[in-house]
């Protein structure tokens, strides 16, 4: 693990300092003290990324066997589809590389004192082609505990 600054932006040698990047306080900011890392079913652990903030959904699809996942805050339990009115966009890492809109994906999250639920839920990622490591997402007042909100991590949709 080696998160070092770099002009203005991180860059990681390995997942593991996605995590560490998230946890990294501001002033004013709740600090991020679970977390949980993408893994598709096949063992992949590298995925394209796109993001919606005002849906608060984001899906990765698995670059080793193009499985789809599908991550949200809304307070629903069981398989979820997406709301039709989402519109996801690609995320693509400024270096331009080859393989630059590929990414090691870590969620974590800062919780409200003395509770499980989750305050603020925020998407760490870091570029498989170049390291460059930074929070893609962050969405507040998520307000449901924190092990049903990871278990969405696994949210795959059907091929």
């Amino acid at each position: 693990m080696s998160l070092q600054l770099r002009g203005e932006f991180w860059y990681g040698d390995c997942a593991l300092d996605i995590r560490a990047l998230l946890a990294q306080a501001g002033p004013g900011v709740d600090p991020v003290t679970v977390f949980a890392d993408a893994v598709c079913d096949c063992g992949g652990k590298v995925f394209s990324l796109q993001l919606d903030d005002d849906y608060q959904e984001a899906a990765w699809f698995c670059k080793a066997c193009h499985s789809q996942y599908l991550f949200h805050t809304t307070n629903v339990d069981g398989h979820y589809e997406g709301d039709p009115a989402a519109d996801t966009e690609c995320c693509g890492c400024p270096c331009m590389k080859r393989g630059a809109s590929y990414y090691e994906i870590t969620l974590g999250a800062s919780l409200y004192d003395g509770s499980d639920d989750v305050r603020w839920v925020y998407i760490g990622c870091r570029c498989v082609a170049c390291g460059l490591t930074a929070h893609y997402a962050s969405w507040h007042r998520i307000e449901i505990p924190y092990q049903r909100l990871f278990a969405r991590i696994r949210n795959k949709l059907a091929a």
